[in-house]
């Protein structure tokens, strides 16, 4: 059996469809759940819905205190230890804000 503080390596699910990244990040063996958020980038890309616009580790008290794992160009923490709660945010298809 594994120490629990085995740490594994973060795939690169940037760009990703929902299901894939969820799989992906899973199979690697984290925690990982997964909701829609807005996007300019995205939006301004015309990326589809359920795209993976970033990964960030669950617990931060507010947005500006999450810790990014995966952000839009690639891994940013290359390895967490394994079983490490992640949420995965994927695209609602909308900007943030009407211009």
């Amino acid at each position: 059996e594994e120490p629990a503080t085995e740490l594994v390596a973060v795939p690169d699910v940037s760009g990703e469809p929902e299901q894939a990244a969820v799989r992906n990040l899973t199979d690697a063996g984290f925690v990982v759940q997964s909701y829609a958020v807005c996007s300019g980038s995205l939006f301004d890309e015309e990326a589809a819905v359920g795209t993976t616009r970033q990964v960030v580790r669950v617990g931060a008290a507010s947005v500006s205190g999450e810790e990014e794992i995966v952000g839009l160009d690639g891994v940013v923490v290359e390895e967490l230890p394994a079983a490490t709660r992640l949420d995965v945010k994927v695209f609602n298809g909308l900007p943030c804000r009407a211009d």
